[in-house]
């Protein structure tokens, strides 16, 4: 009896080829789209620098799903630079370009070091601790102050957290009101989330007018006390005075 042979399957999913980079020498390669294990990874050949392979999207099935948004590209109204060397190295934008903004990628700090082998962007301009950049390859060179590096770690974390940051109920922020009206104030608790505190809310004692409390620009600490299905926040002033001021008792014990 003969003994069937099991032919070897792949552990992935073969996507599509695309370009990518080097991230060794920053050579662009061409680049296989795989999918595997529910994500999404680009696996890429250098010639001087062998295999490398990143992680494009831990979920394959909302990378699939987004394709469904490709639309002809909208082409800029007029181009910075001619074609000569081909993408990445003409962008600019140069005539080849093919797509409009469906993604913006916003650099948030200048010290990065072009070192994500998918990232095609480039950091140009110097922050207090770095050089010039160190052309022809997006990196820049970092000052080897510990306390300049920590400086501009810290605020670059500070800054992605307050973009990424989920509201969560029960806490306390300090948030800026950014509206008075005659129910209440909206108070922005973090960038571009605003709750609003209804006029009951902002005390325990009782409140003729809102502006006796608060007014546009003021600093006040809130509490989220709710989220609602059409994902409004509600917020407590008088309920973040009242957690203060028991942790501010407990610590005097």
């Amino acid at each position: 009896m003969n003994q069937q042979i099991k032919q070897p399957i792949c552990d992935h999913v073969f996507y599509g080829l695309t370009r990518s980079l080097c991230p060794e020498c920053k050579r662009v390669v061409d680049a296989q789209t795989l999918i595997r294990d529910g994500a999404v990874y680009l696996r890429k050949r250098c010639p001087e620098h062998g295999w490398h392979e990143a992680l494009v999207s831990s979920d394959a099935e909302w990378y699939l799903n987004s394709l469904k948004y490709d639309k002809p590209g909208a082409m800029p109204l007029d181009f910075a630079t001619s074609t000569d060397r081909g993408c990445p190295y003409d962008c600019g934008i140069c005539p080849e370009h093919r797509q409009h903004t469906c993604l913006a990628l916003i650099e948030i700090t200048t010290r990065c070091n072009l070192a994500c082998p998918t990232c095609f962007a480039d950091s140009s301009l110097p922050l207090p601790g770095t050089s010039a950049p160190l052309r022809g390859t997006g990196a820049s060179q970092v000052d080897t102050n510990p306390a300049a590096r920590q400086r501009g770690f810290d605020l670059s974390l500070a800054q992605v957290e307050a973009i990424t940051a989920s509201v969560q109920i029960g806490r306390i922020y300090k948030g800026k009101v950014s509206s008075v009206k005659d129910f209440g104030a909206f108070i922005e608790i973090l960038p571009g989330r605003d709750g609003r505190c209804h006029i009951s809310e902002l005390s325990n004692d009782y409140v003729g007018s809102v502006t006796d409390i608060c007014n546009v620009g003021d600093e006040i600490e809130v509490k989220v006390i709710a989220v609602d299905e059409q994902d409004r926040i509600k917020l407590s002033r008088k309920a973040a005075e009242q957690e203060l001021a028991g942790a501010a008792s407990d610590g005097k014990e």
